[in-house]
């Protein structure tokens, strides 16, 4: 064979197999774009309905995977004060410093969209969680049943957020329900339940009576857990309707959030719903 047309017919052979090769890479890697995941936020800190927070302390979110570092302040947003400084302590964590509370402040916080991973990807919607800080003395934090509630299901259980963990059965000496300054009739009674974290629940029984105007006051002399007394007295008015509560409860939020990555030692899941829940039926 004519040797020029052997080294033709083999420089042809590299060429096209070059060619195949750099256009057969359908199962290799893709690239940074194909990520249309949205980031998910792990754990926050503090934490949801945490109490006793320092009017100063940080605000930490670790999220599921590495974020463009911004410092914008504006993708935070505080109900009381405003942020003064983003920082990234690492890829996944954001640390917020801001302008410090006053003592016994319900402090609300939003996590914007405008937060994103390093692909571009937002918060599918804003995160939002609420704290407490601390107070000077043990008080009484939010109630389930707002004061002067009207149309509140007869056998609705009040649920009730203190600064610290009480003892029940200093709530029990301490508590007591008038109708118009008289005590309801004989037989209805009450019984103070421990829920989650610093929550305690206020259960009825029987079923409080209809179309009625309640009193509760928890008295300075309920004591917490450390024999410590509340600051100040406690008073909730509200009015009953003509129906139990028949609506089922929400579950509001559930840490681990959905879709979290997290260690197999983990051994507790925190689910909040939209009124106070019996922990013998859950």
């Amino acid at each position: 064979m004519n040797p020029l047309k052997v080294l033709l017919w083999a420089t042809t052979a590299c060429i096209l197999t070059l060619v195949i090769a750099s256009c057969g890479g359908s199962d290799g890697p893709t690239g940074v774009g194909s990520d249309t995941t949205a980031p998910v936020v792990l754990s926050v800190n503090p934490s949801q309905d945490d109490t006793g927070v320092a009017p100063a302390a940080a605000i930490e979110i670790t999220f599921n995977e590495a974020m463009t570092a911004t410092t914008d302040s504006s993708v935070i947003l505080l109900s009381d004060g405003s942020a003064t400084s983003l920082s990234w302590s690492s890829p996944t964590q954001l640390v917020v410093q801001h302008s410090p509370w006053p003592a016994g402040t319900h402090v609300s916080v939003t996590l914007g969209t405008a937060l994103t991973d390093l692909a571009g990807n937002g918060l599918a919607a804003p995160y939002l969680w609420d704290f407490w800080t601390q107070t000077a003395s043990p008080q009484v934090l939010e109630s389930t049943v707002a004061e002067g509630a009207t149309n509140v299901g007869r056998n609705t259980a009040i649920g009730f957020l203190f600064s610290e963990e009480m003892n029940l059965f200093s709530l029990d000496s301490a508590t007591t329900l008038t109708n118009n300054g008289v005590v309801p009739k004989a037989g209805l009674g009450f019984q103070w339940v421990s829920g989650e974290g610093t929550w305690v629940n206020l259960v009825f029984s029987p079923a409080l009576d209809a179309n009625t105007s309640y009193t509760l006051d928890i008295a300075a002399t309920a004591q917490t857990n450390s024999g410590t007394p509340l600051g100040t007295a406690f008073q909730l008015n509200f009015v009953t309707g003509t129906e139990t509560d028949t609506t089922p409860p929400t579950l509001v939020s559930i840490v681990p959030a959905n879709g979290s990555v997290i260690s197999p030692t983990t051994t507790t899941i925190v689910m909040t719903f939209d009124e106070a829940i019996d922990p013998n039926a859950f």
